[in-house]
Parts: structure tokens; sequence; C-alpha cells
């Protein structure tokens, strides 16, 4: 956590809220005119050599410089919270870096944390090169002032791996989720929601390029970590876990599998997101798909019968859900006609 503000120095600019989120848009570009002008204007004394006095002047002016790079910190932070601030959050996040750099170093902790900052602003504004650059930089930092098995080491190696998937380079990506993997394990334990959440991307790597019994090992790791935590917020993940290892195992024609996994989904579906929700539809959908591949024409109608009325309860009678359904009844229809 960086430290907040203090009260404004002499000369310099304090900024004004009218609420968290609003800031007064002047008062930022004050603020960042300051900012420039402290960082670039260094104070010098009457000549090369260094007097007391010129002396004197260059702490007041570090302390100085580091308030207003406390100041861009926290004004671009809360900019980057509001839609449509992304580039001007960005500058103020690169004047408090080059701050905090002159004054902490260039591998203090604090540097690795804005850092990330602006690695955040460009994920945001789909510059995901320079996203992963600044996390690169932030996690040789943390490396070494934190140690390689601390969480910031953890969750970095999992920010990189999200820019390496909105590339496309879905085999590179692996990797720092395995190494985040890694140390999650040996710092929290093998049962921990962050083993499960990175077994999770892992797993969605593999489903996206075929490799689906390598998926359905992952998943099932995650589906077993997730019940022994029991927490409340976990039934939602599981939920999609589990209907992702139905599809597979319907996939492969792994009927009773494929059933199990959709029955346990459709309770905690129904315990997450309520027994008229769109998520229970889809499910009652994934049931009745494995009862006719099985020629279960009866059972499959009645899924189909539960999933068009929630439909229709929740997006009405011409919705394209409801469409979908009606369509798959019909092919049903003439499947009990003989007629397919």
């Amino acid at each position: 956590m960086l430290p907040s503000p203090g009260p404004p120095i002499a000369g310099s600019m304090s900024f004004v809220w009218t609420s968290r989120n609003e800031l007064q848009h002047a008062s930022v570009r004050q603020l960042q005119r300051h900012g420039l002008r402290e960082l670039r204007e260094p104070h010098r004394g009457n000549g090369d050599t260094e007097t007391p006095a010129s002396s004197s002047v260059k702490v007041s002016c570090g302390s100085s410089v580091l308030t207003q790079g406390q100041e861009l910190l926290v004004t671009a932070r809360v900019l980057q919270q509001q839609e449509g601030h992304d580039c001007h959050s960005l500058e103020l996040f690169e004047l408090a870096l080059e701050a905090y750099r002159r004054n902490l170093g260039p591998d203090s902790k604090e540097v690795a944390d804005i850092l990330k900052d602006i690695a955040r602003s460009h994920f945001r504004a789909g510059r995901f090169d320079r996203a992963r650059e600044r996390h690169e930089q932030a996690l040789e930092i943390y490396r070494l002032r934190v140690g390689t098995d601390s969480n910031e080491v953890a969750d970095t190696y999992f920010a990189i791996a999200r820019t390496l998937l909105k590339e496309h380079r879905l085999d590179d990506a692996l990797r720092p989720l395995n190494q985040a993997v890694a140390i999650y394990r040996r710092t929290k334990g093998r049962h921990c929601r962050q083993v499960a959440d990175m077994l999770d991307s892992i797993a969605v790597i593999h489903l996206l390029q075929q490799r689906h019994e390598h998926a359905l090992d992952f998943l099932n790791q995650a589906v077993e970590i997730r019940r022994r935590m029991a927490a409340p917020d976990s039934n939602t993940v599981l939920f999609k876990d589990l209907m992702n290892i139905g599809s597979i195992h319907l996939d492969f024609n792994r009927f009773d599998q494929a059933l199990e996994a959709f029955r346990q989904s459709l309770q905690l579906s129904q315990q997450a997101f309520g027994t008229d929700s769109s998520e229970v539809a889809r499910v009652y959908l994934s049931i009745a798909m494995v009862h006719v591949s099985e020629g279960r024409l009866d059972q499959t109608r009645q899924c189909c019968d539960r999933a068009l009325a929630i439909y229709q309860q929740r997006f009405g009678t011409h919705s394209k859900e409801v469409g979908g359904v009606l369509s798959l009844m019909a092919d049903l229809h003439a499947l009990q006609a003989g007629k397919l």
C-alpha cells in the first residue's frame, strides 16, 4: 500500500473532488503541469560545487518531488476507475513513476506497483504487448524485493498470462500460469482458491486447442479444490467447471459421466442463480442433449419444455432463445415421427 499524500506543500497543487469519482479537470491539468515542472527542472546551487545551502535545497526538492509523485499517483488511480480517462490516467502514472524512480530508486517495490498500474491501463486499452512489457518489468522488481515465492510474483505471472492469451499466444501463456500455480501451492497450500483459478485458466487453454483430455484433468482438479473450500461464492465457478466437464464427456459419447456432471450443474445453478434463471435453462438443454443421444425422447422433451418455460418468462415468446428451443423441439417431433 503506497502512502497517501500529506497536506499540500508550499507551491504544490492540491486537487478537488466533488465526490470520490469526480475530479475537477482543470485541477488535474494544473497538477500535470506542476508535476512536469518539478520533475524536469531540478534546483541547482550557484555553481558546479554544492554549498551547504544548495545541498539543503536539493533535499527539499527531493521531498517535494516524492510528494508530487504521491499526489499524481492517487489522482491517476481515481481516474483509472472512471470510464473515458485511460489516456489521462496513463500520463499521470508515467509522471508518478518518474518521481518514485528518482526518489526511491528504479528497483523499489513502489515502482513495481506503479508499473502494474500502467500495465492495467494498457491492457484496458487493448495494448497487450505494452501491458506485458510493463508486467515483466514489475515481475523482475518483485522477485528482487519481495521474493520469488511472493503473492506479488504469482499475481504478476497470472497478469502476464492474461496478456499472452489476448495476443492468442496460448502455449506461451501456459508457462507463467504453471509458475503461478507452483508458487501458490508452496505458499498457500494445494487447495486454495488461487490454485483453482489458475487450473481453470490452464483448462481453458487446452479446450481452445482441442486438447480435451488435458482440459478435463485440470477441470477435475479445480472442482476438487472448490468442493473442499465450500465457499459460498464458489458455486458459480464450480457450475461452469461442471458444465465444461459434462460437455467434454458428451463430445466423447460418455453419456453417464456427462449426465452426472450436468445434474450436479443443475443443482448448483438453481442455488446460485435461482430456479428460473437462464443458467438453469442452459443446463436443462444440455441434459436434453444427453437424453436425445441415448434415444430417451420423452425425457428430452421434458427438459426442453422446462427450458422453454424459463426462456419465455425471461426473454419473451419472440426471443431468439425461445426460437432456438422451438427449433430443437421441432426436430425432436420429427424424430418421434420417424422423419429424421
